[in-house]
């Protein structure tokens, strides 16, 4: 699995330095969640793809391409998020990344994140740890992080979320400055600059959570439904059906139990 993360690495960091190589116009075309739709999600999208297919033999599907009923069919596929966090790229912000996660048996094992702008890259695989590489210093494996102590601090979108903002209230946690990207957001859980992330609906997809997945789950966090069941990936429907929470160095189960005693989570989540 260590050879495919390499492959993987790769694959996002020279989409990466394209991205901050070149300057490109953004369009006005805009992604179904409302998101804009840029040049780059299809070139970023392009070159990753290509990359991964060609170095390893594996179907890869994207934000902008998936088949499902040829995807369910595959036992190993490659889920690839061009730029997640379009919009923050657009404004000029850091806060969006290109990923790229390998699923065998709708379960995820390998996953490279890279922010360019930040120059950070994010990177695991199954049973093999959680690394992390910033700038032009050497990748280093990440420790299980250690229990919390004082406040808990909560990511959070910048959209209007009241139903999350309400979970955070309940939960008495304080809140970080909001930011976009859903890959964004779990790796500063990861990364322990916030312990915790909830996204209370279904706008989160398997090509979001792929790579980052595994990448916390190997930090020793966790990233589950709001019901704390772990995420299923190869769905016919890619998208989380009863939202995510991920955390690190906080008790996940007791966060899950407080949330299901205080909120109607069957009928946030009803068909």
């Amino acid at each position: 699995m260590k050879e495919y993360m390499e492959l993987a690495e790769r694959a996002v960091l020279e989409a990466g330095d394209m991205l901050t190589k070149y300057t490109l116009s953004f369009t006005d075309a805009q992604k179904a969640d409302g998101d804009p739709h840029t040049l780059w999600d299809e070139l970023v999208g392009f070159k990753v793809s290509c990359q991964l297919e060609d170095s390893t033999g594996l179907k890869v599907y994207t934000e902008n391409y998936d088949n499902p009923e040829e995807r369910m069919q595959e036992g190993s596929f490659w889920w690839v998020d061009p730029i997640d966090g379009t919009r923050s790229m657009t404004h000029g912000e850091n806060y969006f990344s290109i990923s790229a996660g390998l699923i065998v048996h709708g379960e995820p094992v390998v996953g490279a994140v890279y922010q360019p702008k930040k120059r950070i890259l994010l990177s695991a695989f199954k049973d093999g740890g959680a690394f992390v590489k910033a700038g032009y210093s050497n990748q280093r494996r990440l420790a299980p992080k250690k229990p919390v102590v004082g406040r808990v601090k909560a990511a959070r979108g910048s959209g209007v979320d009241i139903v999350a903002e309400s979970m955070y209230k309940q939960l008495g946690v304080s809140l970080m400055k909001p930011t976009s990207s859903f890959t964004y957001k779990v790796s500063l859980v990861g990364l322990g600059k916030a312990h915790l992330y909830i996204k209370p609906n279904i706008k989160c997809n398997e090509h979001d959570s792929a790579a980052v997945d595994i990448w916390l789950h190997e930090r020793g966090g966790y990233l589950t439904d709001l019901f704390g069941n772990r995420l299923g990936y190869n769905k016919e429907d890619p998208r989380h059906r009863k939202g995510t929470v991920a955390s690190n160095g906080i008790d996940h189960s007791q966060v899950i139990s407080q949330l299901r005693e205080h909120f109607d989570l069957e009928n946030l989540f009803k068909e």
